[in-house]
């Protein structure tokens, strides 16, 4: 069962993203992990904001930690696809997608970033 401080944590954390406070949503999801490391939604989170940003370097990684905590989340799977893709690691990125898609098979995101992988 999730950690309720993380939790709460990180629905602040999203809703501050949400609002385009990029900075006040990195300290909560930030806080989350210094709470609980292995929290696959903080990765996630903390994933998608970098990239965001325009650091799909750290995006990448915070992203692959997502996929190792998380193996069956397509969701992650798909970010960090894109996350690959943009770094020109386009075989990389086509697997993400694939595995995206084994786990849900109508995942628009991995289908959109797989094609773009080629």
């Amino acid at each position: 069962m999730p950690n309720q401080i993380v939790v709460d944590l990180l629905d602040r954390g999203f809703r501050a993203h949400l609002a385009g406070d990029l900075l006040e949503a990195k300290s909560y999801y930030e806080q989350a992990l210094g709470r609980d490391p292995e929290s696959a939604d903080a990765w996630k989170a903390m994933g998608v904001l970098a990239c965001q940003q325009g650091d799909f370097i750290h995006g990448e990684k915070f992203l692959r930690e997502a996929t190792l905590i998380a193996p069956t989340d397509a969701e992650v799977w798909a970010n960090h696809g894109n996350a690959l893709r943009v770094l020109g690691r386009h075989e990389e990125s086509a697997e993400a997608c694939r595995r995206a898609l084994s786990i849900n098979p109508d995942c628009s995101t991995s289908h959109t970033n797989l094609s773009a992988s080629y």
